[in-house]
């Protein structure tokens, strides 16, 4: 399933910041989800990914997207919960996913 960058941050939400909307990616999973693809490909990655690697990967995003839900803008507790229960280490690329969550959040708060 050729996926292009449907999955990745919104660029042009009309601000500076790049964002992710929780509400949006989930709907666009559940769409996903009905394709009986085998390998999807997306406009950055260099290989396509396997269905179980697309899916963990999908899962890992939606963890933090659900994370920052739950906890807001508290950036520390956040990471500290992912690290908690989920497992996922808060390096610099979490910490990246976990602030455009916030910026999506924040967006639909001030919609």
């Amino acid at each position: 399933l050729f996926l292009g960058d449907c999955t990745y941050q919104n660029l042009y939400n009309g601000h500076s910041e790049a964002s992710y909307n929780m509400q949006a990616l989930q709907g666009l999973l559940t769409r996903l989800a009905k394709f009986p693809a085998a390998w999807y490909v997306t406009s950055h990655n260099e290989a396509a990914q396997d269905a179980p690697s697309f899916r963990q990967e999908m899962e890992q995003l939606t963890a933090i997207g659900m994370t920052v839900e739950a906890h807001g803008f508290d950036g520390d507790l956040v990471l500290e919960m992912l690290s908690r229960r989920r497992g996922l280490r808060p390096d610099e690329d979490t910490r990246e996913l976990v602030r455009m969550f916030q910026v999506g959040l924040r967006l639909r708060q001030d919609a």
